[in-house]
């Protein structure tokens, strides 16, 4: 069976035939993760209440979407006259990156 995202972190799947792909990995020692764990969680100022899943393949997954979407509307306002936060042009935002 193949599927995609975060399924492969379950073990017992992979050991079961179950393969599949993701536009992530886990893990902290990403610069980004080392960024986000000295500038937020270091200075206190982190709502994470279960510290050991800080890396996991679902919390590198919403950073990754964070990233993605900041990029999208700092798109949208460089190609724009004015700094709009429409959806539309996010979604023309994100079509650009």
């Amino acid at each position: 069976m193949v599927g995609r995202g975060g399924r492969r972190a379950a073990g017992r799947l992979r050991r079961q035939g179950y393969i599949s792909a993701g536009f992530n990995a886990p893990g902290a020692d990403f610069p980004v993760m080392k960024d986000i764990q000295k500038y937020v969680y270091g200075k206190g100022k982190g709502e994470f209440d279960d510290k050991s899943r800080f890396g996991s393949i679902y919390h590198t997954r919403g950073v990754v979407a964070g990233i993605v979407t900041a990029e999208a509307i700092r798109t949208a306002q460089r190609n724009s006259a004015r700094a709009s936060r429409s959806p539309a042009s996010r979604c023309a935002g994100a079509s650009s990156i």
